[in-house]
């Protein structure tokens, strides 16, 4: 399956496995990676303070969100 969604968020974060259990729960953790904010200081500068945070492309998707916000979110990007 193709991986095409990031996860943004950081070690320990628990608003994070929140999120991933979002992206589960949609059918997408087989579409996503999990990637540390603080391996990219564009990341880092961007979004430190609103983690976790969906990547597609050149969109973001920033917490909260549900099942459903996600997916209107994906809907549209498409």
């Amino acid at each position: 399956m193709k991986t095409d969604i990031i996860l943004l968020g950081t070690e320990g974060c628990h608003l994070c496995e929140l999120a991933y259990r979002v992206i589960h729960q949609a059918g997408l953790s087989g579409r996503t990676r999990i990637e540390d904010i603080v391996e990219r200081s564009e990341w880092l500068e961007r979004y430190q303070d609103k983690i976790p945070v969906i990547i597609l492309g050149e969109r973001d998707l920033c917490w909260p969100f549900n099942v459903e916000e996600l997916q209107d979110w994906l809907n549209r990007a498409a």
